[in-house]
C-alpha cells in the first residue's frame, strides 16, 4: 500500500510540475491561416505566433489583422513577426498584449496603433502604453540618433530600444 501511493503521489507531482513550468497555453494547437500561425486563447481570441509571407520582404505598411479567421486578435507573441523590412506596422484596436522582441527581427521605421485601441497607443512612430506611462517599443529602423523620452513616461520595458540604431536617449 506505501509503494502504490509513493507511485501516486510521484505522479500527481511530476504532472504539477509539469504544468507549472510548461502552461496548459503551451500544449494549445497551433492553427494556421493565410501567413499566420497562431494559437486559440482560453477566452477564445487569437495570438498570433508567426507571420510568414512569401513576398520580397519590402513591405510599406503591414496592418495586423484585427480578426483572424472570426477571431479577435489580442496577442502578438514574442518573435511572431521577424526578417521583413517594413516602413510602418499598424497595430489594430483588439490588439492587449505585445510580448517581448513580438518584432525582434523585423526592421520598422515606425508603429501605428489604431486610437481606439484601449492599451496601446502610438506618439510619433513608438508604441506606449494608452496612459502614456510605459515606453512599450521604439522602432528599430528609426533613422533618428537621438530620442528623447516624453515627459510623464515612468517606465521602459526592457527590450524597448532592442536592434534601435540610437546613439543617446535623454531621459
Amino acid at each position: 500500500m506505501k509503494k502504490f501511493f509513493l507511485k501516486i503521489l510521484t505522479f500527481v507531482t511530476t504532472l504539477t510540475m509539469l504544468f507549472c513550468v510548461f502552461p496548459i497555453s503551451a500544449f494549445a494547437e497551433m492553427q494556421y491561416s493565410g501567413d499566420y500561425t497562431y494559437r486559440i486563447k482560453s477566452d477564445g481570441t487569437i495570438a498570433i505566433e508567426g507571420y510568414y509571407s512569401w513576398n520580397d520582404g519590402n513591405i510599406t505598411d503591414y496592418i495586423i489583422p484585427q480578426q483572424i479567421d472570426g477571431r479577435d486578435v489580442t496577442e502578438l507573441c514574442a518573435y511572431a513577426f521577424n526578417g521583413y523590412e517594413v516602413d510602418n506596422i499598424v497595430i489594430p484596436s483588439t490588439v492587449t498584449l505585445i510580448q517581448p522582441n513580438a518584432f525582434d527581427e523585423m526592421a520598422t521605421k515606425k508603429f501605428t496603433v489604431d486610437k481606439s485601441n484601449n492599451n496601446y497607443k502610438s506618439v510619433d512612430g513608438v508604441i506606449f502604453s494608452a496612459d502614456g506611462k510605459k515606453l512599450v517599443l521604439y522602432p528599430r529602423s528609426s533613422t533618428e540618433k537621438i530620442y528623447t523620452v516624453p515627459d510623464g513616461v515612468t517606465e521602459i520595458v526592457s527590450w524597448a530600444f532592442n536592434k534601435s540604431i540610437l546613439e543617446t536617449v535623454i531621459l
